[in-house]
């Protein structure tokens, strides 16, 4: 969408003069070439120069382009030179198609580099994922190292922020919190045994239809009874590998283990 800000701010302003240069220069810079190039010909290289040199998402930018192009094409090519009249009728409409189809076109490729970058962006990240997604082995090593953590000794609470920053590697979160019972109801799904997200009725599977990108929880239950939940919030909506649903909800496990063991020290 184009703000205000876009319009007015400096910066769009130079991007407006620099759409407005290119076309002159270009028409200048074919004058040398003289009678060997034919008027229509330096028409449809003008088209080319308003098209590529309309950046940004503003109207102003292809306006201006398609102006300057429009009126090189009048001063310099048309007869007679060096005047803004134009004697032949067929080169007042190569003015015309200059402006118009440099427009059109301009503004084409101002709605189709954003939504190039966005696949673009989206491809890159998919290419990223495939690279780090995490295999097997990967979730034995963090099961196996939260399992030491627990055998060990630690408290609970460490074990649940270790949790924590395990789930966000695994299911590649934005964020991960710890909230302790009782709390608030919530409306996000639930993941649980053996690995679907849950809500009221409804169930799914995270690896064949993906996680939801407003978040999910997973609740921490020992001997039957919620102690607390983990609430995630993934990076983007997008399908979780089977190895790394099932090691978070081993993880998960883990520190409903450490909280029965803390607890049964402190009785």
């Amino acid at each position: 969408m184009t703000t205000v800000g876009e319009r007015t701010g400096p910066g769009a302003w130079v991007l407006v003069g620099r759409a407005a240069l290119v076309p002159a220069a270009v028409a200048a810079a074919l004058l040398p070439l003289g009678d060997g190039v034919a008027a229509g010909n330096v028409a449809l290289v003008l088209v080319a120069a308003v098209a590529v040199s309309a950046p940004g998402r503003s109207w102003w930018t292809p306006l201006a382009a398609a102006t300057s192009g429009a009126a090189a094409f009048a001063v310099l090519w048309a007869p007679p030179t060096g005047s803004p009249t134009v004697d032949r009728s067929s080169h007042r409409v190569s003015i015309v198609l200059v402006f118009a189809v440099g427009l059109v076109l301009a503004r084409l490729g101002q709605r189709w580099r954003p939504g190039r970058l966005d696949l673009l962006d989206s491809a890159t990240w998919r290419v990223r994922q495939a690279l780090r997604r995490p295999r097997g082995l990967d979730c034995l090593r963090s099961v196996g190292r939260l399992s030491e953590e627990v055998a060990c000794g630690d408290s609970a609470s460490f074990i649940r922020i270790d949790v924590a920053r395990t789930l966000v590697e695994l299911l590649d979160l934005r964020d991960c919190r710890y909230e302790t019972a009782p709390y608030l109801p919530s409306t996000r799904p639930v993941l649980q045994h053996p690995g679907w997200l849950t809500i009221g009725p409804v169930g799914w599977s995270p690896v064949h239809v993906g996680l939801p990108e407003h978040g999910f929880d997973i609740v921490v239950e020992a001997r039957g009874l919620p102690v607390g939940r983990f609430v995630c919030a993934p990076r983007r909506a997008g399908h979780a590998h089977e190895d790394s649903i099932l090691a978070a909800l081993a993880l998960v496990d883990h520190a409903a283990m450490a909280c029965l063991i803390e607890a049964a020290a402190a009785a």
